[in-house]
């Protein structure tokens, strides 16, 4: 008998594809933080996830819809420029 598969108990990590504006993280979100001066220590810690998690995003996994709204919040930017600095750094058109 084969075994059943079970959901993710982490469905915000799948990445998701670069034509979805939704997928925020990675290089931009990289850079929001580095101009802000904060480490991603800090930043983890403002947001209220582990260290690891937002290593994750920084490393280009999408920002799930829950966190999205503190993470801007930290970064002091708004919904709509942490999507245009997502999609001018896929495209190549900051």
């Amino acid at each position: 008998m084969q075994g059943r598969r079970t959901a993710s108990p982490f469905p915000d990590s799948i990445p998701r594809s670069f034509d979805d504006t939704t997928a925020v993280g990675g290089p931009s979100l990289r850079a929001l933080v580095k101009a802000r001066g904060i480490s991603i220590t800090q930043f983890a810690a403002s947001v209220a996830v582990s260290h690891a998690f937002a290593r994750n995003w920084l490393d280009g996994l999408r920002i799930s819809s829950r966190h999205r709204s503190k993470v801007c919040e930290v970064l002091q930017v708004s919904d709509a420029e942490l999507t245009a600095a997502q999609v001018a750094t896929v495209t190549g058109h900051e």
